[in-house]
């Protein structure tokens, strides 16, 4: 080739190289921001997890702007103009809480929200709580103020639409271990805490009803019993006992003269029961009124509730716990005295008959 050809040549070269020059300081400046806006995680060496929560009815712009707000991209339009492209368009987001870091790009995140992996809340309630106690368990659990919970394990309408008997839950509060996702309401929460606790009632404990009946209780008084038993004493053998106690006493007449019972009225603050307590009458004082209290002071385990549908077969009306930790059986007042005695106790109430 002639010298004038190459002459030509890198003179049309670099005329273009005007154009050709910016274009290519463009086109990097195009990439370097579609990998920083959309491929890059905000933080790539975090090791920091969040908690993101999806409320009800939040669409892809809204999730998208509250997902840049948090930190989690750098720009609030990232994940939304992700979804938008055609690998996206079936998915749907729902709605609850998903953990995620600032370590995951767009991408990352959006197919973490798609895949609808929600964080799921373990709660464990143990054996005796009250209504008061499952509220806080739920609250610790970080699935609603104690506050609503509380309101809802009390709320009238909610308790006959499940068929609980005096419209409070104890009794129907089964310890066990529950999984809730967010979003849920305190109601919910409670609806379903109490259905499974009446299947497992069932499923456990498959002849309770009709044994209930064959004593001459309805179940729920069973239960109410029962609750009485769990909050005396966690040792099978004596539980047997004290409720032939209680079904002694109640063939009878006679008071049950629970302190547990009185204990349930009282503040959580209040460490003793007082003699002004004991003799201050009350539905759930029964060292004053005969008969079980109007609702369990607890939910009692399977164990309380096979003790009162099976008690031991004794004569005995009278019980207390030694210092050693021991129970002392009687069948008579005068029996009972003798020990209260001998261990320097008074009797709980202004005579023991």
């Amino acid at each position: 080739m002639s010298k004038r050809f190459f002459l030509r040549f890198f003179v049309t070269l670099g005329s273009l190289g005007v154009y050709v020059i910016p274009f290519l300081i463009g086109l990097g400046i195009v990439f370097y921001w579609f990998n920083h806006t959309l491929l890059t995680a905000p933080k790539p060496e975090s090791k920091d997890i969040q908690i993101f929560e999806i409320e009800t009815g939040w669409n892809i712009k809204k999730i998208s702007a509250e997902l840049h707000a948090a930190g989690l991209t750098n720009t609030d339009w990232s994940v939304e103009f992700l979804s938008s492209l055609e690998d996206y368009k079936k998915g749907a987001i729902i709605a609850g809480e998903y953990s995620l870091s600032p370590n995951q790009t767009p991408r990352e995140l959006l197919s973490s929200l798609l895949q609808g992996k929600t964080i799921e809340h373990d709660l464990e309630l143990t054996v005796g709580l009250t209504t008061r106690e499952v509220a806080r368990l739920i609250a610790k659990a970080n699935l609603a103020p104690e506050s609503e919970i509380y309101a809802a394990l009390r709320n009238h309408s909610t308790m006959v639409r499940l068929g609980i008997p005096s419209y409070i839950p104890e009794g129907y509060l089964v310890a066990g271990s529950y999984k809730f996702r967010k979003p849920i309401s305190s109601q919910q929460i409670v609806v379903e805490i109490v259905n499974n606790s009446k299947k497992a009632l069932d499923a456990k404990l498959d002849d309770w009803k009709a044994r209930s009946s064959a004593l001459g209780f309805t179940p729920y008084e069973i239960l109410t019993l029962a609750s009485l038993v769990e909050k005396e004493t966690p040792d099978e053998a004596t539980r047997k006992v004290l409720s032939s106690i209680f079904h002694n006493r109640l063939r009878i007449g006679m008071e049950l003269e629970s302190l547990p019972a009185i204990r349930y009225t009282l503040p959580e603050s209040q460490e003793k029961i007082t003699k002004s307590d004991i003799w201050a009458p009350g539905p759930y004082n029964l060292f004053q009124k005969v008969g079980l209290p109007p609702t369990p002071i607890c939910t009692p385990s399977f164990n309380a509730i096979g003790a009162a549908l099976y008690p031991a077969d004794t004569d005995y009306l009278y019980f207390l716990k030694a210092p050693d930790g021991e129970y002392l059986y009687s069948e008579t007042g005068s029996e009972h005295r003798k020990k209260l005695e001998k261990f320097g106790q008074i009797p709980p109430k202004k005579k023991v008959t």
